[in-house]
């Protein structure tokens, strides 16, 4: 039996699924199996995947149902000890599965290692290097709330760990947005022990044009993690606790995401529900939005000028908010430091 199982849904992706492929193939640790979930594609991706002519490669052909379903069913018919993901739009760089699996095998204790990863573009140009031990330098159940830093690509997870959970993989999320992060977040909420390979290890290429309805999309889908986080019976106090912090990040993060994505009065109207959650975001903890605002100006992802993004914000506040835009020099100032700080 091979050691680890690479999962590799895919659909209607034939220029791109040759490449992920490829990229498992050149690895530097060659105990592995890859299953190819193809969800129905038309036409089919056998002849791809029998063009390789390589034993470690193995079909499934399924009805279309969605990328959680597909995952579903490649967690049952893996055979590895170690899981690892690969969507058909990623790459593995060529030492990816060595060291994960002498990390594994070093640290029998860890369930889950992950690593760091590129954004890519379409055409593979280089859009950020993400290195999240540097703001997360251990992921657990008490801060795992407040973001996944993961990404399906990046990580090697020990089947013990998956066996613990109810479910896996919820088909709820099927819009393409949130099953990866609810899956992750029930693992560590599940006991699940982390640890960091601090290397470059994977290309996450980004596809989307991050329009309204992908933005409305990914809102919904973190209001529904949390949602069913916070009705999980028997949830840690301290973790119930907090709800109120939580939520508020998701609304400050995703109306920064809709200002930078020009939607200013979808951004305007989550920073209102903000406010509507905790009123003090417009008086003694009004640090809190600048704050979130400031660190999200450093984000390369979706921000190209820090300054301008923090000036488009501040010029349409909606009018509970309005007394902020006197701060515009201050986060300008903070970007400024920042960037020069991560440069």
């Amino acid at each position: 039996m091979p050691t680890v199982s690479i999962l590799t849904a895919t659909y209607n992706r034939h220029a791109l699924l040759p490449e992920a492929i490829a990229s498992l193939r050149a690895q530097t640790y060659d105990d592995w199996e890859m299953l190819v979930l193809d969800d129905g594609s038309e036409p089919s991706a056998e002849p791809i995947v029998d063009s390789f002519a390589d034993p470690r490669l193995r079909y499934i052909s399924l009805e279309h149902g969605g990328l959680p379903t597909a995952r579903n069913k490649g967690l049952e018919l893996a055979r590895g000890t170690h899981i690892g993901f690969l969507d058909d739009d990623d790459l593995y760089h060529p030492d990816k599965l060595a060291s994960e699996v002498a990390f594994l095998k070093a640290n029998p204790d860890i369930d889950i290692v992950g690593s760091g990863y590129r954004i890519t573009g379409k055409d593979g140009q280089i859009i950020q290097v993400r290195e999240p031990w540097l703001t997360k330098p251990d992921l657990n159940e008490r801060n795992i709330l407040f973001g996944v830093p993961l990404l399906p690509c990046s990580v090697l997870v020990a089947r013990r760990a998956i066996t613990r959970l109810e479910y896996w993989f919820d088909p709820i999320f099927d819009c393409g947005v949130g099953d990866d992060t609810d899956f992750f977040t029930r693992l560590f909420l599940a006991g699940a022990r982390f640890g960091w390979v601090k290397e470059i290890l994977s290309d996450y290429r980004r596809l989307d044009k991050r329009d309204r309805t992908v933005l409305m999309n990914s809102w919904r889908a973190y209001h529904q993690i949390f949602d069913k986080v916070f009705r999980t019976p028997g949830l840690p106090p301290e973790i119930a606790a907090q709800k109120q912090d939580v939520l508020n990040k998701v609304e400050l993060h995703y109306a920064w995401m809709a200002y930078a994505a020009g939607a200013i009065q979808t951004g305007r109207r989550f920073l209102l529900q903000a406010l509507i959650r905790e009123p003090r975001l417009a008086g003694d903890q009004a640090d809190l939005i600048l704050e979130s605002l400031a660190a999200f100006s450093r984000n390369k992802t979706f921000v190209n000028d820090p300054h301008s993004f923090i000036e488009r914000v501040l010029a349409h506040l909606p009018s509970p908010l309005e007394h902020l835009s006197e701060q515009g020099q201050r986060l300008g100032q903070l970007a400024t430091r920042e960037n020069h700080a991560c440069s």
